[in-house]
């Protein structure tokens, strides 16, 4: 039993002297390194801004980044001015696709009422529409499309639902079309 405490006494004491500062915290828990930081370090934190909502030492690991849209960094004097203090250490700011997506379709179903009853018919799925931003069609990748759709959100000025297609538009697309006109 003596052997046993000693050989119990001896690993605990090898793994204390084992872990530097950089593993630990103040209260001596682990902290695996590209996880979430201890809160007793806030000088390692930085602020991660997703879908528009501050998380201040939050992991971003825990965003899938298949959801993700886009991505952008601010350090500095940039990330200061929008964030303040708090951005001192820098700002991850992540967008995902899901947030992207309804933030275009609440602003486009507020100001056409066609367009809120087909996503209300269709169960929020916009894929059978073909957008129409200043005269230009999106296509292509349903990616590129979201992020069109969401970079000019706040500069939409009218929107018109076109169900049934006349000749004069020269399309032999049977889906409808949201003709979209932005601030320019």
């Amino acid at each position: 039993m003596k052997k046993l405490i000693f050989i119990l006494c001896s690993f605990l004491s090898i793994n204390a002297f084992g872990q530097n500062n950089d593993s630990t915290n103040r209260d001596n828990k682990v902290v695996n390194i590209g996880h979430d930081l201890p809160t007793t370090k806030p000088h390692l934190k930085f602020l991660s801004v997703i879908d528009n909502k501050m998380h201040y030492g939050y992991s971003i690991k825990k965003v899938k980044p298949i959801a993700i849209l886009d991505v952008e960094v601010l350090k500095g004097k940039e990330a200061l001015d929008i964030y303040g203090k708090l951005a001192e250490h820098g700002v991850v700011v992540i967008t995902t696709k899901k947030y992207a997506v309804k933030t275009y379709q609440n602003k486009l179903d507020y100001l056409s009422k066609e367009y809120k009853n087909y996503l209300k018919k269709n169960k929020n799925n916009d894929s059978g529409l073909v957008y129409l931003i200043n005269g230009v069609a999106m296509e292509g990748k349903q990616y590129d499309t979201i992020k069109k759709l969401f970079g000019v959100v706040e500069k939409i000025r009218t929107v018109d639902f076109v169900e049934k297609f006349s000749e004069k538009l020269n399309t032999n697309n049977p889906k409808p079309i949201i003709v979209i006109t932005t601030q320019q």
